[in-house]
């Protein structure tokens, strides 16, 4: 007998034993697990990602050097939001340790996916960058082979509902400590279009959302500064090396008794607001 849904709220299935795994959670067998694997089953047009990728690696944990290095970036789950690698923020390493790590590092083209921690597990971005990046031990470098496989193609898969059913089946680990492995990535289950120039189309699409919102980051910023100008306001910028940097040192000010308003929390009198109100 084949598997069958009975409810789908609570969620209650009946599994056929030929569709048990070394994995026996009641987890791997909800109702939107079973029909994604049913969906992606018995066609010829779905692959899994083993055969399609050159690689599949996490990165590797590597000491912050601070800010004032010159240094190369190394991303973190923090980095990725599903639209755009985030820049703000990055750590930086040394030159010499990332050389060390050149294994670790993405290249242009390459899918970065979170793979550790609940909430953020499964946040997904494409790489387009001309310059070294390393990443961390939480990020897996999902890197396809060209032939076969768009990688923006891949990343929009795989932040699709599809791709996002088959990242939560495989992850494992409780509340807290959830991890998704590279070996049950190379399971997950992908549509491949007869032609490869439909994976383009759609890949285009994403790496065009993506300058545009690298665009709409640099207008803003000119704007920002622009009306600083205007307004008399020193522009103070925490970039270094091109990058804008975390800064590990808390920001303390000592505030007048006359700039004392009726709200006694400390967003209030940060830096900018007080220069606003002189």
């Amino acid at each position: 007998m084949d598997s069958a849904i009975l409810s789908k709220h609570p969620s209650v299935a009946w599994v056929s034993s030929k569709e048990l795994s070394d994995r026996v959670d009641s987890f791997v067998y909800k109702w939107d697990i079973l029909e994604n694997d049913k969906l992606f089953s018995n066609n010829k047009e779905f692959f899994e990602l083993e055969e399609l990728l050159l690689e599949n690696h996490r990165g590797k944990g590597i000491a912050f050097n601070g800010s004032n290095i010159e240094g190369v970036p190394i991303l973190k789950v923090r980095n990725l939001s599903n639209y755009g690698i985030q820049f703000e923020g990055v750590d930086l390493i040394a030159k010499e340790e990332a050389k060390k790590n050149e294994k670790f590092q993405a290249l242009k083209g390459d899918v970065l996916l979170a793979v550790t921690g609940e909430g953020s597990l499964g946040k997904v971005d494409l790489y387009l960058e001309d310059f070294p990046t390393n990443v961390d031990g939480h990020v897996c470098i999902l890197r396809p082979k060209k032939d076969r496989l768009d990688s923006g193609y891949l990343k929009a898969f795989i932040q699709s509902y599809y791709g996002q059913v088959f990242i939560r089946k495989y992850t494992i680990g409780s509340t807290g400590q959830t991890e998704l492995y590279s070996k049950d990535i190379n399971k997950i289950r992908i549509f491949i279009p007869s032609s490869f120039e439909i994976q383009e189309y759609i890949g285009d699409k994403v790496r065009k959302a993506n300058t545009l919102r690298n665009e709409a980051k640099n207008l803003r910023e000119a704007a920002y500064k622009l009306f600083n100008k205007h307004i008399n306001l020193e522009y103070q910028s925490s970039s270094h090396n091109g990058f804008n940097v975390r800064r590990k040192k808390p920001l303390v000010i000592k505030v007048s008794p006359d700039n004392l308003g009726d709200r006694l929390t400390a967003n209030s009198y940060n830096l900018k607001y007080l220069a606003m109100t002189d």
